[in-house]
């Protein structure tokens, strides 16, 4: 027993080294992790699309793209609700093999982006801001086509629930 602790004591200068030495890679990594994720707010020329829950089509105002990674982003269409101030977004959620470039959480389009769905979601908002109830989400299968001047989605659920939304900026 003294001897395992004796050895412990030897090795923990070394292994305190390495330990320090490998904290600049894990640092670079984790801010290129950092660097991949990001959102981007467009305004819209048009949009359209429609709800499944209030079984409505109308505009909508803005897209949001939110980037958690390379690999995965959200597509948000905002619209106005049913009564003044209100408001409701549409989220189409997929993995792309190209995302968005980022710098310190603001992302611009590089180049076309295709989506490949896995989720829709929808919640409505009250004037306040404040989301009425839980979103409600589905899994879809999709596609989404992303580029700096328009957004085009559609999507079904497995229930036949379909999604299209449209925009340009």
């Amino acid at each position: 027993m003294r001897r395992l602790t004796a050895l412990k004591m030897r090795l923990l200068p070394f292994l305190l080294l390495v330990s320090v030495v490998s904290l600049p890679g894990s640092a670079s990594r984790a801010q290129s992790e950092l660097e991949s994720m990001g959102r981007l707010e467009l305004g819209t020329d048009s949009c359209d699309r429609n709800l499944v829950i209030n079984k409505t089509t109308g505009p909508c105002a803005r897209v949001v793209i939110d980037q958690m990674d390379r690999e995965y982003l959200s597509v948000s269409f905002y619209g106005r609700g049913p009564v003044r101030g209100s408001s409701n977004k549409l989220t189409f959620g997929g993995t792309t093999s190209r995302g968005m470039v980022c710098k310190r959480t603001s992302c611009s389009i590089s180049g076309p982006i295709s989506l490949e769905l896995s989720s829709a979601s929808e919640v409505d908002f009250d004037a306040n801001g404040v989301a009425k109830t839980l979103p409600s989400a589905w899994p879809v299968i999709g596609t989404c086509s992303i580029d700096s001047k328009a957004v085009r989605c559609e999507a079904k659920a497995l229930m036949g629930e379909t999604w299209t939304a449209n925009a340009s900026f």
